[in-house]
């Protein structure tokens, strides 16, 4: 019990059957990801990771695939608040072999959570649309499973529910008022 707290503290996961030496442990460095594995580095890269996303991190590290190897979550950021940061899963699929899955909709303000289903991990985000300029309350719950090294969506459904307002001030009830300054 007290190893499984430790490891959960420092984010490293041991499965069931594998030694540490046998999983790759993935790390950034100097805006770079890595992975080491079998005592090679090897360094993890996407077609426009170093010009476009300056700022890289590790959000999860998980069997995600069921397979018995380690992937990687990573958050690839521009900086600012323009816009969330996208999401690649990193899955060590045997030797030197690495794939980078993404998907277009594997972008959100906060990070991918792990969903535990019987059919196996999800990857789950939630999309709201903020930062500059987005004033839409639209929020969307969008889940992936890794499978074969890809991500795959299984599910996208938007959000029905909105707080209920007391008061409704729209442009238009306004201007028929006569009210055009506040």
């Amino acid at each position: 019990m007290i190893f499984a707290r430790i490891a959960a503290l420092v984010g490293a996961v041991l499965l069931v059957g594998a030694s540490a030496a046998e999983q790759p442990a993935y790390y950034v460095k100097d805006g770079s990801v890595f992975a080491q594995f079998a005592g090679q580095t090897y360094e993890i890269s996407g077609a426009d990771w170093a010009e476009t996303y300056p700022f890289k991190s590790i959000v999860l590290t998980a069997d995600l695939d069921s397979d018995g190897k380690l992937d990687a979550v990573i958050a690839l950021a521009t900086g600012g608040n323009c816009c969330p940061s996208e999401y690649a899963v990193v899955s060590h699929r045997g030797g030197s072999f690495f794939a980078n899955a993404t998907h277009p909709d594997f972008t959100a303000w906060n990070d991918p959570t792990l969903v535990q289903t019987p059919n196996g991990p999800l990857l789950s985000v939630r999309q709201a649309p903020d930062g500059v300029g987005n004033t839409s309350l639209e929020e969307s719950l969008i889940q992936f499973r890794l499978e074969g090294g890809q991500l795959r969506e299984v599910l996208n459904i938007k959000n029905a529910a909105m707080i209920v307002s007391r008061k409704t001030l729209t442009s238009k009830a306004l201007l028929e008022s006569g009210k055009d300054q506040l």
